[in-house]
């Protein structure tokens, strides 16, 4: 982790709530857990084009392209060798800024038909899919070592207890 810092909560809930008596506002309890910080950079594997384009059920792409080292819908965002993926939004298709993320280090464009349109001019290979919100997951767990494969997961059901459990879980 790039920083490890305590935190320290204020609990405060009704006498015999779980068996933990009230506590006001003022008083805190010892640290509860430790807050990871996120990195700004994440682990990334690098993933080359040919395994990439395999990834996804159907697509159009170009045969050759770079290897993959980051992924990222916000063109302002980019860094070199970054996958950069235009989306269809409410007022403008992403894709329209797929030169601007290729100067600022975009190797290639994942969007759909009509991105692909309007990505042509950015000189990058393209990955054409019918759903690209649904790749950008495929490329994305890819390209971050697939982190919710460490991950335990549990499923909490019933009609009362749910969030209590959670807590206690």
């Amino acid at each position: 982790p790039a920083a490890i810092r305590c935190a320290t909560v204020h609990r405060q809930s009704a006498q015999g709530t779980l068996g933990v008596p009230a506590v006001s506002p003022e008083s805190t309890v010892p640290p509860l857990h430790l807050l990871v910080l996120p990195s700004d950079h994440p682990r990334v594997i690098p993933v080359g084009w040919t395994d990439l384009v395999a990834s996804f059920d159907s697509c159009r792409a170009n045969d050759n392209g770079p290897a993959i080292t980051g992924i990222t819908l916000d063109s302002r965002q980019v860094r070199p060798g970054d996958l950069y993926v235009g989306l269809h939004g409410l007022h403008a298709h992403g894709a329209s800024f797929a030169a601007s993320a290729v100067e600022s280090g975009a190797v290639a464009v994942l969007t759909d038909e009509d991105g692909a349109i309007l990505a042509a001019e950015a000189g990058v290979p393209i990955i054409v899919v019918d759903d690209p919100r649904a790749a950008m997951a495929v490329a994305a767990a890819k390209v971050f070592g697939h982190p919710s494969d460490a991950m335990t997961m549990f499923g909490i059901t019933g009609t009362n207890g749910k969030t209590t459990t959670a807590f206690l879980v």
